[in-house]
């Protein structure tokens, strides 16, 4: 007998999950999509995207909610550095992320960050141009990101701290998300 379940999760997400016994013998749960896209997304903290060319991670994984580093596997990295090296200038930290999984990006300044929710993230993506560079950030940018490995489809990203090094490639760039 297939059963269906509501989960109330922090910040009032609505997740269903079905499951397809009721005895104790068989607990298997099939996650399925949350169903409330009105729902303000939860925020994470202290993403950093690090000097790529540096001894830090500079990719991040969005479905782990972790660093990457440059030897990490390709499909994990949601948004890596673009950092170089240049044969004259050295390293060149441009302050621009990329992907190597199809992960999309549309900036969106106007985007209301505290109120992401996932229907409004999907209007703000599909009415901008989605591409697999950013331009270069700033503080306080937004980029909606969009990736199929996403469980809800789009992570809202606000760049925060830039911090640019002379000598030691320890440059990298900080943002919250929210998804």
């Amino acid at each position: 007998m297939k059963k269906n379940i509501q989960l109330f999760l922090l910040a009032g997400l609505v997740a269903s999950v079905g499951f397809t016994s009721c005895s104790e013998e068989d607990t298997t749960v099939t996650p399925t999509t949350p169903t409330d896209t009105s729902a303000v997304l939860v925020e994470y903290a202290n993403g950093v995207t690090w000097n790529l060319q540096g001894p830090n991670q500079g990719a991040w994984d969005f479905v782990a909610n972790a660093g990457v580093s440059s030897s990490g596997a390709t499909q994990s990295k949601d948004i890596i550095d673009m950092s170089s090296v240049d044969p004259t200038l050295g390293v060149i930290f441009p302050k621009t992320w990329t992907t190597s999984n199809g992960t999309t990006f549309v900036k969106a300044n106007n985007f209301n960050y505290a109120g992401a929710t996932q229907a409004k993230a999907d209007t703000a993506f599909l009415a901008g141009t989605a591409t697999s560079t950013t331009g270069v950030l700033a503080t306080g940018d937004v980029y909606i990101a969009k990736n199929a490995r996403y469980s809800h489809s789009y992570v809202v990203i606000k760049v925060g701290t830039i911090t640019e090094t002379t000598t030691d490639n320890l440059d990298k760039i900080q943002f919250t998300y929210k998804k």
